[in-house]
């Protein structure tokens, strides 16, 4: 924020503040042998949870990270509620959108279709039917589905500027997300189909849009820009 604000010198002081937390709880918590976070100071568990929020705030060196990616993916989903969230977002940011859409839509045991199917029309404070039925935070997941399912991800202030940068679980074939910016209603669908996938995109004035579809590569591939209007953007697959 102080970068934003062109103070330069504030700018300075936090970023070698950052630093030296980064490296504190780098070198009190990363077990480097497993390179997992602990806990806390001499634990012994590594809550996948915990790991989500080292990816998120680039605790991890670039090396590690791949580890720690298949670390979430792997390991049982044991997360509250709050640190779920932290989870979601490091799996779709890392490209494991089958993983995290699994625990988006898991309606048995525990998770918001647990919610859903039991007929409730509130959030839980907790997974456990034991608890406040009243949490509007714990409906984070319809941010989850804007921001990276659909993929409308702010990436100047205001919405100036935006990244649509789409992904695409299995079991969907549609999805849609209208977001209120400064300008106005921003709306972005997908219909994907046997021969490829349509966006569909209506940008208010005062708003560019980038948009990604993802590569053979694994990776996003850059499309176009699109200024504000109406615009249906086909991707044929190969």
């Amino acid at each position: 924020m102080a970068a934003v604000l062109d103070l330069a010198e504030d700018a300075q002081w936090y970023a070698v503040e950052a630093q030296k937390y980064r490296s504190s709880i780098r070198d009190g918590l990363l077990d480097a042998d497993k390179g997992l976070f602990r806990d806390s100071s001499g634990s012994k568990h590594y809550a996948t949870g915990v790991n989500a929020l080292a990816l998120c705030y680039g605790l991890f060196e670039r090396a590690e990270i791949g580890k720690a990616v298949s670390y979430l993916e792997e390991t049982p989903w044991e997360s509250s509620t709050l640190l779920t969230m932290h989870v979601l977002q490091a799996l779709l940011r890392h490209g494991k959108t089958e993983a995290a859409y699994h625990m988006l839509s898991a309606d048995t045991e525990r998770g918001w279709g647990v919610m859903i199917k039991k007929g409730y029309g509130t959030m839980w404070e907790g997974f456990s039917d034991i608890e406040s039925h009243s949490h509007a935070w714990n409906a984070y997941p319809a941010r989850i589905f804007a921001e990276y399912l659909v993929g409308i991800c702010c990436v100047e202030p205001g919405f100036a500027r935006v990244k649509l940068k789409p992904c695409f679980p299995d079991q969907l074939n549609h999805l849609e997300a209208i977001v209120n910016t400064p300008q106005g209603k921003l709306s972005a669908k997908w219909d994907r189909g046997a021969f490829g996938t349509k966006l569909y995109l209506e940008v208010p004035y005062g708003v560019n849009v980038d948009v990604y579809m993802p590569a053979q590569s694994g990776d996003y591939a850059f499309i176009k820009t699109v200024p504000a209007g109406i615009h249906v953007i086909t991707v044929t697959t190969s």
